[in-house]
């Protein structure tokens, strides 16, 4: 299971960066233009992305007072994003140092509405990873709503092709 998530972890990394590379080239204006998705611009989309991974990760650490997050973040879109690679980073760590058994263990947790849940570590690694795929997905659409062309791949797929290639 750790091979897996730490997988995932590398892969959510990658794929962060490349969208973060490619946000990064767009005008201030189309960051935070109007598109409409769970979140109405790309920039309060990977506000969203960085606080969930932040809060999650406070949770595997064990760390009380969880911030509720909310998109009221008025820093730059460098700073979010650097913010966002930074914790994307910090999974890929966490998962490293992790033992096999602390992986798989049941933790106890509270969400954002303080209810109280406990699943396996595993669990909750594979829902933050599949979380930040939706939100790129999230901003596939908002790309095409801003009419931007030559919108990278960050499919799995493509990634373990990649990682193939490099190991050969």
């Amino acid at each position: 299971m750790k091979q897996i998530v730490s997988q995932y972890a590398t892969y959510n990394l990658w794929a962060n960066s490349i969208f973060i590379d490619y946000v990064n080239k767009l005008s201030n204006e189309q960051q935070q233009a109007f598109a409409p998705s769970s979140f109405p611009s790309l920039y309060k989309t990977v506000v969203h992305m960085w606080e969930t991974e932040r809060n999650w990760l406070k949770r595997l650490k064990l760390e009380e007072n969880i911030p509720a997050g909310g998109g009221l973040v008025t820093i730059s879109f460098e700073e979010v994003a650097a913010n966002l690679l930074k914790e994307s980073t910090c999974f890929i760590q966490w998962i490293e140092k992790a033992t096999a058994e602390k992986i798989t263990h049941v933790t106890a947790y509270q969400n954002s509405k303080r209810e109280q849940f406990k699943q396996p570590v595993f669990h909750i690694l594979m829902h933050v990873f599949n979380l930040e795929t939706y939100h790129r997905g999230q901003m596939v659409s908002m790309f095409h709503q801003l009419q931007l062309n030559n919108i990278p791949n960050t499919d799995f797929i493509t990634w373990s092709r990649l990682q193939k290639k490099v190991t050969k």
